[in-house]
């Protein structure tokens, strides 16, 4: 059944739900903000949209998914963008932006020596093991991992649903 509701966090819009869960196109939009995907057999299928402001922080995110695995990512936050297609084993292809200077990425690595001397690292981009969660790690020139981050962890229908069910302010049929 489609839902028109009122979020506090995102704003209005509406939600398709089959027996308590998404199933279907969600559309949430506010002055500032605006959230969109499509769950099909309960799994992400499709583009899934974030754009506008989220606790004060600029972001535009477009992923695309394959049945629940992300297959690719164009994200533009603040001076850094990525825009990156995974192959079977999850490794990121592409471009990483970092204030305007565009570096390509290659099999997961962020490639250019004048990059990995300025900041005295390698920077692999890949998906995690069942690949619906963004992994970025930092190794040290000698290959040991001194960084690791998954802000966009765990992309799917329950988290969606843990995050947005309990900020439903109004719904109507």
């Amino acid at each position: 059944a489609t839902k028109n509701v009122t979020n506090e966090l995102i704003g209005e819009g509406y939600m398709n739900i089959k027996g308590g869960y998404f199933e279907g196109v969600t559309y949430l939009k506010s002055d500032e903000t605006l959230i969109s995907f499509d769950v099909e057999n309960g799994k992400f299928q499709g583009e899934y949209l974030i754009t506008g402001k989220i606790e004060g922080t600029s972001m535009n995110y477009t992923i695309d998914f394959d049945n629940g695995i992300i297959r690719k990512i164009k994200a533009n936050m603040q001076s850094v963008e990525l825009d990156v297609a995974f192959d079977s084993k999850g490794k990121a292809n592409g471009t990483f932006t970092l204030f305007g200077e565009s570096l390509p990425i290659k099999d997961g690595f962020i490639v250019g020596d004048k990059f990995r001397k300025k900041v005295k690292a390698d920077i692999e981009i890949l998906l995690n093991d069942t690949k619906n969660s963004l992994v970025i790690r930092c190794y040290n020139l000698n290959g040991e991992l001194i960084y690791e981050n998954s802000d966009l962890k765990n992309m799917d229908r329950a988290a969606m649903e843990s995050i947005l069910f309990p900020t439903i302010t109004h719904s109507k049929n």
